[in-house]
């Protein structure tokens, strides 16, 4: 490490020795943001318009993001080209003034909000997504929220801006950090899609089950076939209709002020605020607010105080607590509100709303089905938090030297060498005694890992069993896994087995001292409850995939088929039940999703 200056908020900070440090001028140079446009001007343009919240809210930006605007003849010269980047420059808080953004899109007939400047790269040792994940890191904020300048609104000056001093690796390595970081990006934006989808299908399964147009029956899901009309228009013959007063009693925050410190939460309409040595109720309960956020009812379970904000709910009858909860999350509480300012209920409000209400035993199977769908949306926003703390975590080492990503090729093995490590660190996250770890699952989950860090493949050729590499098990990987201890290997009726060896520690210090944490992590992710049947499934769609996009080929399902047909020791493939047509069409979507 060397001391240098950075900035203005980071002086005489230590980066590594091969680092230097730029000022932004030396870099490349800025232009302005469109100014004096009017109303019509956004009504009856045709340019493509990046806003002052594209910036704000988006690393990357794309053409979907951008409203429309009138170019004028004069105007052209600022139109912004793929490369470049951009920060906004003005805003009510310095916190949110030099927020940064980049264009790999390349679109043509784009421009910039007035309240922005783009940034045009010159120096072709400087990587503009580099750039971008240092500006939007803790050690860039603090950097950037040092330049603007004012009281009530904030500016940031081009001259202080292109005298900004920043730290920059060595081209490649900003190359590795940029990808390294764009790889938890990928991960952060798929669990985020994937949270949106569980909870449309979650609020899906609460209007059809909440409403009886779909029963469950014998643990099966079943079309309701029998109505009766009631005051809540259609509901299931067996159901009835009754007011919620009927089914419980609402219970009253109190202060807590006077209360020791202690081990019960309480909760207020904003959530957990702090908590005390006493409690209100002990149970199951459905809260909700009584003034304020009224909209938001929750489930607790165990003793708990509210304050005199939020009802809590005691005394069920002929209901079970958590079924209510699913119920009152259908409820339009809003459009009881009596207040004319902060939004209020009372408890009649509560006690005159009609269920409609199922038998206890319905209850508890609908209760059960939505509580699985929550429990399973809290485990991947849990994932999700991990991952962006990880991210976090990865910006704060990366951008500032403290953690270097060097090429492989430095650290002076060979291939033979890497497999050994991959193998004993896929037998250490896979491996169960209860399910034996075959050579099949380990070859496919190894072949599955080069993939997707881009290696080199060739070992891999086309065998009966899937993409197989004879080379692996008798010269490579597998037997100096074996010797050094990684592992160990013995027989059973259904062939090789693999378990963690006596020395597997040793590996697993390469795996660290290689960064491939998230290599591993990415199987496990991907692959942990996957049957081998399906590996193969893969693995084998995969390499007729990378084929036949070398060969210019459109890949689908009759090509894949027709390619697997043409090869000796693939074509008993087909015959198999896991090599239908509906499971080669579900293979390419998931190695397109985890490839392409």
């Amino acid at each position: 490490m060397k001391q240098t200056e950075i900035g203005n908020s980071i002086a005489d900070d230590a980066i590594p020795e091969d680092w230097e440090v730029k000022a932004l001028g030396e870099m490349g140079f800025t232009y302005n943001g469109l100014t004096g446009k009017s109303k019509n001007d956004f009504k009856n343009g045709d340019a493509l318009y990046i806003t002052f919240l594209n910036i704000l809210n988006n690393i990357i930006l794309n053409s979907r993001l951008f409203g429309k605007v009138k170019i004028k003849t004069l105007e052209e010269q600022n139109k912004a080209q793929k490369g470049d980047l951009f920060f906004n420059t003005s805003s009510e808080t310095p916190e949110e003034v030099g927020i940064c953004a980049i264009l790999l899109d390349d679109i043509n007939n784009l421009y910039l909000n007035s309240f922005c400047i783009g940034f045009r790269l010159t120096d072709f040792t400087v990587d503009g997504l580099y750039l971008v994940y240092f500006f939007r890191s803790t050690v860039g904020r603090e950097l950037m929220r040092s330049l603007p300048q004012g009281s009530t609104r904030y500016n940031l000056s081009k001259d202080y801006f292109l005298k900004t001093k920043i730290p920059l690796p060595p081209l490649p390595e900003q190359r590795r950090i940029a990808q390294a970081l764009s790889d938890v990006d990928s991960l952060i934006t798929t669990l985020e899609k994937l949270v949106a989808k569980k909870t449309r299908v979650k609020q899906g399964a609460m209007s059809l089950l909440l409403s009886g147009k779909v029963k469950i029956e014998n643990g099966t899901f079943a079309k309701c076939t029998r109505f009766k009309q009631t005051e809540l228009g259609e509901i299931p013959a067996d159901w009835e209709v009754r007011e919620v007063g009927t089914l419980l009693k609402i219970g009253h925050g109190k202060d807590y002020k006077n209360l020791k410190h202690g081990t019960v939460p309480v909760f207020g309409t904003g959530g957990y605020m702090t908590s005390v040595s006493d409690f209100l109720y002990d149970g199951e309960t459905v809260c909700i607010g009584r003034k304020g956020t009224i909209d938001k009812p929750f489930f607790h379970s165990g003793k708990i105080w509210t304050v005199d904000t939020l009802f809590y709910t005691y005394d069920f009858v002929d209901c079970i607590p958590k079924f209510i909860y699913y119920d009152f999350c259908l409820v339009d509480w809003l459009s009881m509100n009596e207040a004319s300012g902060v939004p209020s209920l009372t408890s009649k409000n509560i006690e005159n709303i009609l269920l409609p209400v199922p038998p206890l035993a319905e209850q508890s199977a609908i209760a059960a089905v939505l509580s699985d769908m929550d429990a399973e949306i809290t485990a991947l926003n849990a994932k999700l938090a991990k991952y962006r703390q990880l991210k976090t975590a990865m910006m704060q080492q990366l951008l500032t030297g403290k953690i270097r990503l060097i090429e492989k090729s430095q650290s002076g093995h060979n291939r033979h060498f890497d497999d050994a490590v991959m193998i004993a660190a896929i037998v250490d996250a896979f491996y169960s005694p209860r399910y034996p770890l075959g050579r099949k699952k380990v070859q496919k989950l190894l072949y599955l890992m080069r993939r997707k860090q881009e290696a080199d493949m060739s070992a891999f050729k086309k065998k009966a069993a899937g993409p197989y590499a004879d080379e692996i098990r008798y010269k490579g990987g597998e037997p100096i896994a074996i010797r050094n201890k990684y592992v160990v290997a013995r027989k059973n009726a259904k062939g090789t087995v693999f378990s963690r060896g006596e020395k597997i520690n040793a590996a697993l210090t390469y795996i660290q001292k290689w960064n491939m944490q998230a290599d591993i992590a990415w199987l496990l992710d991907n692959f942990r409850y996957t049957r081998v049947d399906d590996l193969e499934l893969f693995a084998t769609i995969d390499m007729a995939m990378c084929d036949l996009n070398e060969a210019g080929i459109a890949v689908s399902v009759s090509s894949i088929k027709d390619l697997i047909r043409s090869n000796a020791e693939w074509k008993a493939k087909l015959s198999k039940s896991y090599f239908s047509d509906f499971d080669i069409a579900r293979a390419i979507a998931k190695c397109k999703e985890l490839f392409y």
